[in-house]
C-alpha cells in the first residue's frame, strides 16, 4: 500500500513538473512573439534611417540660414543702439529710436550671442525645450522684423517643414 501511494505521489509530482515545463514553454513563445515585434521596429527604423539622416540635414540648413539672418541682424541693430546712446547727440532719429535695457542686451547675448548659441536656441524652440515667448520676446523689442521672421521660422518648422517629414518617415517605416 505504501508502495502504491509512493507511486500515485512520484506520477503527480511528475505531473506538475510537466506543468511547469509546459508554461516555460508557454513564456518562450510570448517572449518570441514580443521579438518579432521588434524585430519588425528595428527592420523598419534601418530602412529610414536615410530618409530621417537627409530630414535631419534638410532642418540644419534650414535652421543655419535663419540663425544667420537673426545674428547677423541683431548685430548691427544692438551695435546701432549701443552708438546712438553713446553719442548723446539730439538728433531726429535718436529721440525717436529704441532704448534697449541692459537686461535685454544681455538676454540677447546669451541666446543669439554667436552662430552656435542662435542655432541651439532656434532648435530648443522646435524641439520643445524652450518657450517661444521667451526666445522671441528679447529681439522682438529690436524691431518688428524680428517678430516676422521669427513667427516665419515656426510656422515653416511647426507646420511645414515637420509635418512632411514625419510623414515620409512614418510612409517609409510602413513600407
Amino acid at each position: 500500500l505504501a508502495m502504491q501511494f509512493m507511486d500515485g505521489v512520484s506520477m503527480s509530482f511528475l505531473r506538475v513538473v510537466r506543468l511547469f515545463r509546459l508554461g516555460k514553454i508557454l513564456r518562450a513563445f510570448r517572449v518570441i512573439k514580443f521579438l518579432r515585434s521588434v524585430r519588425s521596429m528595428l527592420i523598419s527604423i534601418s530602412g529610414s534611417i536615410m530618409h530621417l539622416l537627409s530630414a535631419i540635414l534638410v532642418m540644419c540648413i534650414f535652421m543655419y540660414v535663419v540663425a544667420l539672418i537673426i545674428m547677423q541682424g541683431v548685430t548691427n541693430d544692438i551695435h546701432e543702439a549701443a552708438d546712438q546712446h553713446q553719442s548723446g547727440t539730439r538728433s531726429l532719429s535718436n529721440t525717436f529710436a529704441f532704448s534697449l535695457a541692459v537686461s535685454d542686451r544681455v538676454q540677447i547675448d546669451n541666446l543669439y550671442g554667436s552662430l552656435d548659441r542662435t542655432m541651439m536656441t532656434l532648435f530648443l524652440t522646435v524641439s520643445g525645450g524652450m518657450e517661444w515667448l521667451t526666445a522671441a520676446a528679447p529681439i522682438v523689442k529690436l524691431g518688428t522684423g524680428y517678430g516676422v521672421i521669427w513667427t516665419s521660422y515656426i510656422a515653416f518648422m511647426m507646420f511645414g517643414m515637420l509635418n512632411v517629414l514625419t510623414g515620409i518617415f512614418v510612409e517609409t517605416a510602413m513600407s
